[in-house]
């Protein structure tokens, strides 16, 4: 017997910046994702993190490469429904680091589309 499962994905992770000098940006980065599966049982997950970052663009023409490292801390909280498991539910903290590497085109003076 083929089991159906419903899934809904939802990520949103905007970033605020400010330029303190030439090509060099500092900011906020702010990262909310949830999930639901659904089948037998229905799960969920909740995930929310914020951070600083700093990046440097290198100035060219048109397309600005970068480099940049931001962190995070924030909580993943999972909550299990149903089936043949006893309901649950679990919070854990978190803490991401990164080296983010990318280009950044300019739409206008004070905003890019990083990529």
């Amino acid at each position: 017997m083929i089991e159906t499962q419903k899934q809904t994905k939802i990520n949103l992770q905007p970033q605020v910046g400010y330029f303190v000098m030439d090509n060099l940006a500092v900011g906020l980065d702010l990262n909310l994702a949830y999930s639901t599966i659904k089948d037998d049982l229905t799960t969920e997950n909740f995930l929310y993190s914020a951070g600083p970052f700093v990046r440097y663009y290198f100035p060219s023409s048109k397309v600005l490469p970068y480099v940049g490292l931001r962190g995070s801390l924030g909580s993943i909280n999972r909550k299990v429904d149903g089936g043949i498991y006893a309901d649950w539910e679990s919070s854990t903290a978190i803490r991401s680091y990164g080296l983010d590497l990318g280009l950044a085109a300019p739409l206008g003076e004070k905003v890019t589309l990083d990529v």
